[in-house]
């Protein structure tokens, strides 16, 4: 069934039957709306309308490693959006009632508790810009699933071998001397599991935070973190890379809760980015995302919420920021979260665990400004470390996100060199669909082997013929029946139609079977623009009738 890239999609039908094995999906990060009374302390983000320039204070003193990355992105130091906000405007605030809980750099401003007429008074300073209500979020909590061992390391290659992990170990590439900034709800027990004891046992846990309440560490409360960290750096049962980075160095911030009756905010996501920058990440995993009711999709346009503006900035400053297109897409609303939605950060997207795939929960794009996402995909039903030094099986494209995070530390290791806009860039280039796209997969799953000249075959895989406009692809049947212990039901073919600009009118993907003689595309879809067919490496164009 053709898709329409421009209204809701038809997405149930483009997963294959014997993989439809349900799987409990919980909710990605919504943010509420919250409601206005004159009584409630509620939070808000005050913006100044100007900034003046100052020494920076020494309590944002920045990491020897952040200066450096100023200098590799030959970005000036400092830059405005470094120094705090004027003091003289955050005392007038506190004065009136505003209770800080952030200075935002950044954006100059700072979030702030009280009361909505308190809040009034505070937008009626003429050094004011805005006043605007932040809301609350739940995060996703992921269903687990004991399996045997066998089950688990089958899983494991699979997940791998989607990306090509090995290659990485074949090139002694680990993520060493590139740091990684997780947010996330808790990291309980990570500090305890054997399969992440070599972080801690090599000291490369470099600091960690605890955003929502002060406290001295972050390894309690949830253990989606743990699941995180290990997607990045985790081993099982001792010797087996979970991860691509497991040399590589973190930065720890708990940023949300995982139930939706304690409010969460997007300051501490705000917060814990500008934290990350000055304590020298060069690249933040971020699994979370804030959408629903106090964020429709007419706000996922890229520049509109403050958590995609303050994404926006961080990679200004020379950080890849690798963020969760969200798990909706089986649902009403069905498109990404913010700040996933910023059209300079590495959005990620979900696929099955033994196909490159869209897994049928991963949220779809574009943005609302029409830009392509998500960027890449990665396995989304994984193993990885989990609670009571356990292992366990989780599904969402939260675990996505970290695979593709590690994915780039590697590659940021392998080219030091590189501003965070090149391996940006270089890492959805190596997407196994490149130059191809759509709005489930991006330009797909990342191939390590890409970044060592590994040959690829782009001879056709298919041949075409047209009969009264409709077209029909005919599959060379040794491709079919080629390497078929992984892909037993078939292997997919993509197509999509583009408008003149580029733009997607509509998009499919779908199984070809074994023994497949042929496969039907009706003929109005290569009426309407630009065809373009992908079949196991080989991409056919075929121009608008």
């Amino acid at each position: 069934m053709q898709t329409s890239a421009k209204n809701k999609l038809s997405r149930a039908n483009n997963e294959p039957n014997s993989d439809r094995k349900s799987i409990r999906i919980f909710l990605f990060c919504f943010v509420w709306l919250i409601e206005f009374s004159a009584s409630a302390q509620n939070i808000w983000f005050v913006q100044f309308a100007e900034k003046d320039w100052k020494e920076i204070p020494a309590e944002y003193c920045f990491d020897e490693k952040a200066l450096e990355r100023r200098v590799i992105e030959g970005i000036p130091f400092p830059q405005l959006s470094d120094l705090p906000p004027d003091s003289e405007k955050i005392e007038a605030v506190e004065k009136l009632g505003g209770k800080s809980r952030y200075v935002l750099c950044w954006l100059n401003g700072i979030s702030i508790e009280c009361n909505s007429e308190v809040a009034k008074q505070i937008a009626g300073f003429s050094f004011v810009k805005q006043v605007i209500p932040l809301g609350t979020s739940v995060l996703e909590i992921s269903s687990t699933q004991e399996d045997t061992s066998p089950f688990k390391k089958n899983l494991l290659r699979m997940q791998r071998s989607q990306m090509n992990l090995d290659r990485f170990v074949t090139e002694s590439l680990n993520g060493k001397g590139v740091r990684i900034a997780i947010f996330d709800a808790g990291f309980s027990e990570a500090n305890t599991h054997p399969g992440l004891s070599h972080i801690f046992d090599k000291g490369k846990l470099i600091e960690q935070k605890d955003f929502y309440s002060n406290k001295s560490d972050v390894f309690f409360h949830s253990s989606h973190g743990t699941n995180v960290l290990g997607c990045i750096a985790g081993y099982y049962e001792g010797n087996f890379p979970i991860g691509a980075a497991q040399e590589a160095e973190f930065l720890l911030a708990r940023t949300e809760h995982n139930i939706h009756e304690k409010p969460i905010e997007e300051d501490h996501w705000m917060a814990a980015m500008e934290w990350a920058d000055r304590k020298g990440a060069d690249i933040i995993s971020s699994s979370l995302g804030y959408s629903g009711k106090r964020h429709p999709y007419a706000q996922m346009d890229g520049a509109t919420t403050l958590v995609t503006q303050a994404a926006r900035i961080a990679t200004s400053k020379g950080i890849l920021v690798v963020n969760a297109a969200g798990n909706e897409g089986g649902g009403k609303f069905h498109y990404l979260s913010a700040p996933a939605d910023a059209d300079s950060i590495l959005t990620v997207g979900g696929t099955m665990p033994n196909l490159k795939l869209h897994i049928k929960f991963s949220s779809f794009g574009p943005n609302a400004a029409g830009k392509m996402k998500p960027d890449v995909c990665a396995p989304a039903y994984v193993l990885t470390t989990g609670k009571k030094a356990e292992y366990e099986v989780v599904p969402g494209t939260s675990f996505s996100t970290p695979l593709v995070a590690g994915f780039a530390a590697c590659v940021k290791q392998l080219h030091p060199e590189w501003k965070a806009a090149e391996l940006w860039e270089a890492v959805r280039q190596s997407g196994h669909l490149y130059p191809y796209f759509d709005y489930a997969h991006g330009f797909g799953v990342p191939d390590a082997g890409s970044f060592f000249g590994d040959s690829v075959t782009h001879l056709p895989t298919f041949t075409t013929l047209t009969r009264n406009d409709s077209i029909f692809v005919l599959p060379d049947p040794r491709v079919l029946f080629s390497d078929t212990s992984d892909n037993k039901n078939g292997k997919v073919l993509y197509y999509h139609v583009a408008d003149h600009s580029g733009d997607l009118i509509a998009y499919n993907f779908d199984l070809v079977k074994p023994g497949t003689i042929a496969y039907f595309i009706p003929g109005e879809t290569r009426r309407k623009g630009i065809l373009r067919i992908w079949f196991e490496g080989y991409l056919l164009e075929m121009k608008k009738l």
